[in-house]
């Protein structure tokens, strides 16, 4: 992602609401938003009490691999709503994997400045 798309992004973001600080560190790589409904737990049933919460509260993760956050239904909506109007791509899913695809990529390429680093 360049940096004026990067710069629309967190434009759009902070016009929804959602404040700048947010997205210090991010490179624009991993960008997401979609309904979390999924539920985790020690339990079977504690699972899907928490399942069943988030999709009545109908939150919303923006994920920019880095971290994720909880976005309120309708902050969540309008940004993905202004996202698509301004033809910016966003992935539907976390982007976990993604990220630390990229990171283990970085760190392999890099591996003898990270071995030098790691000696001082």
């Amino acid at each position: 992602m360049t940096d004026d798309r990067i710069g629309s992004v967190i434009k759009i973001a902070t016009e929804a609401g959602i404040p700048a600080e947010l997205f210090s560190g991010w490179q624009g790589h991993e960008l997401a938003l979609y309904q979390d409904t999924g539920g985790r737990g020690a339990t079977l049933e504690i699972a899907r009490r928490e399942s069943y919460e988030k999709a009545a509260r109908g939150d919303w993760t923006l994920d920019l691999g880095n971290r994720a956050v909880r976005l309120p239904r309708d902050q969540g909506a309008t940004l993905g709503r202004k996202l698509e109007e301004a033809g910016i791509p966003f992935a539907t899913g976390s982007q976990g994997d993604a990220y630390i695809k990229r990171i283990h990529r970085v760190s392999t390429d890099h591996e003898d400045i990270l071995r030098e680093l790691a000696k001082r």
